[in-house]
C-alpha cells in the first residue's frame, strides 16, 4: 500500500542519514579541538575555564539545518517527504546530541562547579536555539512565492467525510489556517500516512460497508436506498477526503509511487553525502597519533554501524508524541536513555581504565556505544525544534523536565555502578 510504501523509504532515508549525521558530528567535535574551542572527548571539563563542551559546534550546526528545513517545510514537505524525514530526523538528528552535552554538564557539576555546569546548560540550550531560530528564517525566506500566496488564499471550509470527518478536522489541514511558524510537522507526516491507511481501508470493504443499511432506515419514514443509490453514496463517501490535504497527499503518494527513478537518484546523493561525511571523519582520526589510530577508526567505524538502528527507533518513537502535544515525552525518553548509556560508558572508563584492564578493543567499543548508539539515540535539534512548536509555557515546562531528567539519570547511573562493580 502508499502508506507501507512510504514507511518503508522513510526508515531508508533515515538509516541513510544517520551515517552521515553520526560522522558530521564526529569531524565537528574534531575540528572544535582543533580550534581550542572545546575540550577533547574524556577530557575533565570542570578543570577548563570555559563552558563550551565538545560537541557545541556539532549542535549549533545541526539545529541550523533543522532550522532551514522547518521554514522550508510548506514546499519541501509536501514534493519530497522522503528528503525531509532523512535529512529532519536522520542527519540533523545525529548530528546533534543530547547525550554527551548532559554528561560533560553533569562531570561539571559532580567536581564542584555547579555555577559553570548551569551555564554549560544554558549555553548549550540558547546556542541550539539561536541556530534553530536563525535558520527557520533562512527556510522560510525559500519558500516560493506561489506557495506562500496559496497558503494566504483563505478556502471555504468542507465538510468532512462521514466517519472519519471528526479526526481528520482536529488537525489544522487547511492551508489558509497554516502558518509556517505554527506548521507541526510530525503531525502533518502522520496525519497524511493515516490518511493512506484509511483510503486503502475503504479501497478494500463491500460495496454497501460504510453507508446506511436498509434495516437502519426503516421505521424513520425514509424509503429504503435502492443498489444504485447505495453505489452512488459509497462512492460520493469515498471521493470525499479534506479538500486542503488532497493536493497534498496526491502529489505525496505520487512520488514515491511512480517517480522511483527519481528516488533512486536521491538515495544515489544521499549515500554520495555519507562517503563525503564518512571520509571527512576519517581523515580527521588520521591527524591522530599512530598508536591511537587504529583505536579511533575501530571506534568511528562501528559507532557509524550502530547509528542507523538507532536512529530509526528514535523516529518510530517520535509516533508516540502525538498522544502526548503538550509534553514529547518519547523524546525525552530518548534523550534520558542517550544520557543513560553515555554515562554508563564513562563509568566503565573510570573503573577499569584505572586498574589498567581495559584493552584497546574494549575502549574502542565503549567509544563507539557513547558516539554512535547514545549520539544517535539523543538528539537536540529535534529537541528544540519541539520547544518552538509549543506554547511559551510548555516549552519552559518542557525544556526544564528535559534538563532535570538528564541530570537526574547522570546522578543516578555512577550510584548504579557503585553497587553492581565490584570494589
Amino acid at each position: 500500500t502508499p502508506a507501507t510504501h512510504q514507511q518503508a523509504t522513510n526508515v531508508a532515508f533515515v538509516a541513510i542519514c544517520a551515517v552521515a549525521g553520526t560522522a558530521t558530528r564526529h569531524a565537528l567535535g574534531r575540528l572544535s579541538v582543533q580550534a581550542g574551542t572545546a575540550p577533547a572527548a574524556g577530557v575533565d571539563a570542570a578543570s577548563l575555564e570555559h563552558v563550551a563542551f565538545h560537541d557545541l559546534l556539532a549542535n549549533c550546526v545541526g539545529s541550523l539545518v533543522m532550522g532551514i528545513l522547518a521554514g522550508w517545510a510548506p514546499y519541501v514537505l509536501p514534493r519530497f517527504p522522503n528528503v525531509y524525514v532523512g535529512i529532519t530526523t536522520g542527519l540533523c538528528g545525529c548530528t546533534t546530541t543530547f547525550s554527551a552535552w548532559n554528561a560533560e554538564a553533569a562531570e561539571t557539576l559532580a567536581a564542584g562547579a555547579a555555577a559553570r555546569a548551569a551555564l554549560c546548560l544554558v549555553v548549550g540550550l540558547a546556542a541550539a536555539l539561536a541556530s534553530l531560530r536563525f535558520g527557520f528564517g533562512i527556510g522560510a525566506a525559500l519558500v516560493p512565492a506561489h506557495v506562500r500566496a496559496a497558503a494566504a488564499t483563505p478556502a471555504a471550509p468542507a465538510a468532512p467525510a462521514a466517519g472519519a470527518g471528526a479526526r481528520s478536522h482536529s488537525l489544522r489541514s487547511s492551508k489558509a489556517e497554516v502558518d509556517v511558524e505554527e506548521l507541526d510537522l510530525d503531525e502533518v507526516i502522520h496525519e497524511l500516512d493515516d490518511r493512506s491507511s484509511e483510503a486503502g481501508a475503504r479501497a478494500k470493504q463491500p460495496l454497501g460497508e460504510g453507508v446506511p443499511s436498509r434495516r437502519s432506515l426503516v421505521g424513520k419514514g425514509e424509503p429504503p436506498p435502492s443498489l444504485a443509490q447505495r453505489a452512488l453514496s459509497r462512492a460520493a463517501s469515498m471521493a470525499r477526503p479534506v479538500p486542503q490535504l488532497q493536493r497534498t497527499e496526491t502529489k505525496y503518494h505520487v512520488y514515491n509511487t511512480y517517480k522511483l527513478p527519481c528516488s533512486a537518484a536521491t538515495l544515489l546523493l544521499l549515500l554520495a553525502v555519507v562517503c563525503v561525511a564518512v571520509r571527512a571523519a576519517a581523515a580527521a582520526v588520521d591527524t591522530a597519533a599512530d598508536a591511537d589510530a587504529a583505536t579511533a577508526s575501530l571506534t568511528l567505524y562501528t559507532a557509524l554501524l550502530l547509528s542507523p538502528p538507532c536512529a530509526v527507533l528514535r523516529y518510530a518513537l517520535a509516533f508516540g508524541n502525538r498522544r502526548h502535544p503538550k509534553l514529547p515525552l518519547y523524546t525525552l525518553l530518548c534523550n534520558a536513555l542517550g544520557a543513560a548509556i553515555t554515562c554508563s560508558v564513562y563509568e566503565l572508563r573510570a573503573h577499569y581504565g584505572s586498574r589498567g584492564e581495559l584493552s584497546p578493543q574494549a575502549s574502542a567499543m565503549l567509544g563507539a556505544a557513547s558516539l554512535g548508539a547514545a549520539g544517535s539515540l539523543s538528539t537536540v535539534s529535534s529537541f528544540v525544534n519541539e520547544l518552538r512548536l509549543l506554547s511559551p509555557f510548555n516549552s519552559a515546562r518542557y525544556a526544564l523536565v528535559t534538563l532535570l531528567v538528564g541530570q537526574a539519570v547522570a546522578a543516578a547511573v555512577p550510584a548504579v555502578f557503585e553497587l553492581v562493580l565490584p570494589d
